[in-house]
């Protein structure tokens, strides 16, 4: 004999079923060929209705649920429904497989799940028996803590399970147990949370009437079979369903046993969401079916939490299905064509609360190049990693060192990427280091007033002030070296390390060099003390003076860490010294030499093979000289107005950009002997 199986919405179909349906209520006896004969022409004609057990179900598609600060996206919004309560959201998944993606600033997250309650078994006809109701789906509540922020839950409703199909005569057509309800499970980071379907109703047989179903456990399926002969027993919320009714001849079918109350939500959200079985203030879920009645007379119970009830040939003459909940089906009746009605489908509900959020903005705080970090948004009790310099900001002349609460850098600081734990909207300003690390100038009266005394207005090398040797004079408003030089220059205080000039650097000199002064008149002499005294050692130093006794000018790098040369010279190719005042601007890089003259650059030649000028790592010079060499008695003899010296690469108009903004200097006039002011700025 063959045997079909049919699928329509939400309901599963035996051919002995589709036989049930297409029939009615003819007559009790009929052939075995007879009721192949009815189920082909069922099947054909549900066929012929367009209805195809074949066609896939159309894909869903990702969707925002919800509203406002509850929004939140599931695979499926078919089957969804959401409701708020007390500031709360709340998202109920009816059937099916789903997922919802938690907001980021998700706090505690609670998980009601409801396994499929069981079909209730079918009854037999003619032998007076009646099928069980179904067990109830398990009920399981589950708390998570925060860190959830982002994660993904993925949720499956177990289905209500198949009603059984009715007998008759149990040795031509027995009666057909009901099916088991799904599984309902919820997963998420590797953790799977699960509320166990619950068992079918057992079938009316021949001399024998319908056993109840259990119902069905939270995590293992576990048989809850009631505390009589006839009643289910009631549903325990840690472990099971309440279990279906039996059924006994001549009395009322047994009742279901009781559903389980979740206080997750309201009753008033609960119904809104449509699930579960409202009553008074509380909502039941998972009740079991009733048994199928024996007695035409008799009105079958129902469960109390969505049980249904057991089918029965009264004034309505309906099979009584249970809600949406894990309720079990109710059995089939023994005295009509009856077969047991399907188990409610589970359900998932899902209530989290929504952490308060902060913001955290970013200013680029006078940056010449790039752009800010955009906005980051930090949840309440959740640590964050602040921005790194990701936009590329770049000032002109400065050093980004990070973030500070204030634009002038007297608030707080917070490294770059820092961890971020206050719970606190907060506003961060780019952290600028000026590159200036020695500044002196005879005509601002910041760096000197009167006496041997001038002060570095530089902000990494603060503690570098200089004493003036007594034959320096102060004239033309600059520091005047005498004629025929012997013992005087400028001696800066402590010391300077060369890992500050690694990225390149740039000395910003405005000097009188004369045109016929001393042999290699030296502008700046730095070296390591090599603890004999002077001269230092002559493998670590940086120079830049005249070229012997032409009027170029040359920069000389000495690095005794190299192989090959130890040396880096840049001489320009043409004179420039001529004993009047002018601005010389001297760079230098791992790959090269520039020379500025009055804001001109100039040609120069690099005699050294890779042509690199950075001075050698970790060198700490203590030998700090403007106007006088470390290795020989060169000394300077002309005018020098100042000498500026950068961390960066820079050009005279980018260091003219910065004297507009933080590098204004103050001029004065000063007496002939440079003793004191005769004006005031």
């Amino acid at each position: 004999m063959l045997y079909f199986c049919l699928v329509t919405k939400n309901r599963y179909f035996t051919g002995l079923q589709l036989l049930s349906r297409a029939s009615g209520r003819r007559a009790k006896a009929r052939s075995r060929s007879g009721l192949i004969a009815a189920t082909f022409s069922a099947i054909f004609a549900l066929l012929a209705s367009g209805l195809s057990p074949l066609a896939p179900a159309e894909p869903a598609e990702a969707a925002t649920v919800g509203s406002g600060s509850c929004a939140a996206v599931v695979t499926n919004s078919s089957t969804v429904s959401t409701a708020t309560e007390n500031g709360d959201c709340v998202v109920a998944f009816k059937s099916g497989s789903n997922s919802i993606t938690l907001p980021s600033n998700v706090g505690t997250v609670q998980i009601l799940l409801v396994g499929g309650g069981g079909g209730g078994g079918g009854g037999t006809v003619r032998y007076d028996n009646a099928g069980g109701g179904g067990g109830a789906g398990g009920v399981r509540t589950v708390t998570l803590h925060s860190g959830l922020g982002g994660q993904e839950l993925s949720v499956v409703v177990g289905a209500g399970g198949v009603g059984g199909a009715t007998g008759y005569s149990g040795t031509d057509r027995p009666a057909s147990s009901g099916s088991g309800g799904g599984d309902t499970t919820v997963s998420v980071i590797g953790l799977q949370y699960v509320a166990s379907g619950g068992n079918g109703g057992g079938r009316g047989q021949y001399v024998t009437e319908g056993t109840n179903g259990g119902g069905g456990a939270s995590g293992t399926p576990t048989s809850n079979s009631g505390d009589t002969a006839n009643s289910g027993g009631a549903a325990n919320s840690t472990i099971a369903g309440g279990g279906g009714g039996s059924s006994s001849p001549g009395l009322d079918d047994g009742t279901g046993g009781s559903g389980t109350a979740s206080s997750l939500v309201s009753s008033t959200t609960f119904s809104y969401l449509g699930v579960g079985v409202p009553s008074g203030a509380n909502t039941f879920f998972a009740g079991g079916g009733g048994g199928g009645n024996d007695d035409n007379a008799q009105t079958p119970a129902a469960a109390t939490g969505g049980g249904g009830r057991g089918a029965y040939d009264g004034v309505s003459a309906t099979v009584v299905a249970a809600n949406t909940g894990g309720g079990g089906g109710g059995g089939g009746s023994d005295n009509v064509d009856r077969e047991g009605a399907a188990g409610g489908s589970g359900v998932v509900v899902v209530r989290y609360t929504l952490l308060p959020t902060y913001t955290i903005s970013y200013n680029a705080n006078g940056a010449t190049s790039g752009s800010a970090p955009g906005n980051q948004t930090k949840t309440f009790g959740t640590n964050i990693t602040l921005a790194s310099n990701s936009g590329g900001l770049v000032r002109t002349g400065y050093t980004f060192l990070g973030w500070n609460t204030q634009a002038n850098g007297l608030g707080t600081n917070y490294a770059a990427a820092a961890s971020y734990t206050s719970d606190a909207n907060l506003t961060l300003f780019a952290r600028w280091q000026s590159d200036l690390v020695l500044a002196f100038d005879a005509t601002d009266t910041n760096s000197f007033a009167s006496g041997n005394a001038i002060t570095n207005l530089g902000t990494t090398g603060a503690s570098n002030n200089g004493t003036l040797s007594a034959g320096i004079q102060v004239a033309n408003q600059a520091f005047d070296f005498p004629d025929n030089n012997s013992s005087d220059y400028i001696d800066l205080a402590g010391t300077l390390s060369s890992d500050l000039l690694q990225d390149g650097y740039t000395f910003d000199i405005y000097a009188a060099v004369p045109s016929s002064g001393a042999v290699w008149d030296r502008l700046i002499g730095f070296a390591v003390d090599d603890g004999t005294g002077e001269p230092g050692v002559a493998g670590r130093q940086l120079t830049i003076s005249r070229d012997g006794s032409t009027n170029k000018l040359t920069l000389h790098v000495w690095n005794d860490t190299r192989t090959g040369e130890d040396y880096a010279w840049c001489r320009t190719d043409a004179d420039v010294f001529d004993g009047t005042m002018k601005r010389y601007t001297v760079v230098g890089t791992s790959t090269g030499c520039q020379v500025f003259v009055d804001n001109e650059e100039i040609a120069a030649t690099e005699t050294t093979v890779d042509k690199n000028f950075i001075p050698p790592s970790g060198s700490t010079w203590d030998n700090l000289y403007i106007g006088k060499s470390n290795h020989s008695n060169d000394l300077f003899e002309g005018e020098i107005r100042s000498v500026r010296l950068f961390s960066s690469v820079l050009t005279p108009a980018q260091i003219d950009l910065i004297d507009s903004g933080d590098l204004t200097y103050t001029t004065v006039n000063l007496n002939a002997d440079g003793g004191s002011l005769n004006s005031t700025p």
